[in-house]
């Protein structure tokens, strides 16, 4: 008569004789009702009531699981076969837990538990279970509390406009996520052309910059779920121009005399960088027109460094690359001239600049380079390797910085 009884798992043979061994699930009363017939099928029945001490009490039906996000709710039931009217209690032993005795229904013995951010690691749930006639029993629940994150385990922080950044974002602590991307642009970029279909339900984003996204974005990936739970993560990518060295118009800079000119193409310098006499500055002034920032290389760099070094903004080797200590010196000139300081050169940077080589170039001299030591070649030779600046280049600055 006891329901999900294993009662009927036992056996009885035709001379009577009853076997059964009782499951952890049979604790209580057991009233088992035995039939007999005969051939001419006269039928007689009888009853035995049988106790199974009740000794267990179980956690039913947990969830979301063994493991649960911050701000999600963690339930179950505890159920205790053959206890008569069981009382239930729970405890956690993981010292300053919110698990309080009202999580638990004394009487039906649901469980309810929202953890908090302070909750977070290993919990241990004791259920214990007692009743009218002295039963008692126990039983523990181990559940992991996690911070919802977000993550992403590689992706392209520089990319060039026109070509494709794709990476993919991943979620724990948020189930079945649903995905949003919001950029941010700063460091020049004023304007962005993400939009909310560039990351999809699976959390891949994508996205193809235009020339107007050319600056710093700051990307934030975000991932929500029903259940209340929300998690992102920001992501800065710097869009550069085009692969193939597009540059910005030119513009028309004024120059120390009232007259107004238009900038002419940039004039090649030595690939050794040379210095430059007053007189042959005066006659070839560079103009500077295209963009320049980390990774650049050329001709604009190395004028661009010498016009720094002689304004006294830079202090490293004249090798056409830009690095870290040209973008330094670039940010300084900028603060220098009420320009933003985001370190690389732009329009307004581009007139600047443009203005002060031609007021200067016919009146100072560039500095003279000091020769390096071979530690020092060493020292700058590492640190374009930790921008992971090609071979090539290196090669090339290698035999400039030799040849000094």
């Amino acid at each position: 008569s006891y329901s999900g009884s294993g009662a009927t798992t036992g056996t009885v043979d035709k001379s009577g004789y009853y076997t059964w061994t009782p499951g952890i699930y049979d604790g209580g009363w057991h009233t088992l009702t035995f039939s007999a017939t005969d051939l001419t099928n006269a039928v007689a029945t009888t009853s035995v009531r049988i106790l199974v001490a009740a000794t267990h009490v179980f956690a039913q039906n947990l969830a979301p699981g063994a493991t649960v996000a911050v701000g999600r709710a963690l339930t179950f039931t505890a159920y205790a076969p053959g206890f008569n009217m069981p009382a239930f209690t729970v405890y956690d032993g993981t010292a300053g837990s919110s698990v309080t005795p009202g999580a638990m229904n004394a009487s039906t013995g649901a469980f309810s538990w929202t953890p908090t951010g302070d909750d977070i690691g290993t919990h241990t749930l004791t259920i214990r279970a007692s009743d009218i006639n002295g039963n008692t029993a126990q039983t523990s629940v181990t559940v992991s509390v996690i911070a919802p994150k977000v993550s992403v385990a590689s992706y392209q922080p520089s990319i060039a406009a026109g070509s494709l950044s794709i990476f993919t974002a991943s979620a724990t602590g948020i189930t079945n996520p649903a995905w949003s991307v919001v950029d941010y642009p700063s460091g020049g970029a004023t304007s962005t052309s993400v939009v909310a279909s560039d990351v999809s339900s699976a959390g891949v984003f994508s996205w193809i910059p235009r020339t107007s996204d050319i600056g710093t974005h700051a990307v934030n990936i975000i991932a929500t779920d029903s259940y209340g739970n929300t998690a992102s993560t920001t992501l800065s990518l710097f869009v550069t121009p085009a692969t193939g060295g597009a540059t910005a118009p030119a513009t028309t800079i004024a120059p120390s005399s009232s007259a107004t000119t238009t900038p002419a193409a940039a004039t090649a310098l030595p690939a050794t960088a040379a210095p430059v006499s007053a007189a042959s500055a005066a006659a070839t002034v560079f103009q500077f027109n295209a963009y320049l920032g980390i990774g650049s290389k050329g001709a604009g760099v190395t004028a661009l460094q010498q016009l720094l070094a002689q304004s006294g903004l830079y202090s490293g080797p004249i090798t056409g690359y830009f690095g870290a200590l040209t973008r330094s010196a670039v940010a300084a000139f900028q603060k220098a001239h009420g320009i933003s300081p985001v370190g690389y050169v732009g329009p307004s940077t581009r007139a600047a600049l443009n203005a002060s080589g031609s007021a200067s170039a016919s009146s100072t001299p560039s500095p003279t380079m000091s020769r390096l030591t071979a530690s020092q070649v060493s020292s700058i030779l590492g640190m374009l390797e930790s921008f992971n600046v090609d071979a090539a280049t290196i090669a090339q600055v290698r035999t400039i910085l030799g040849g000094q």
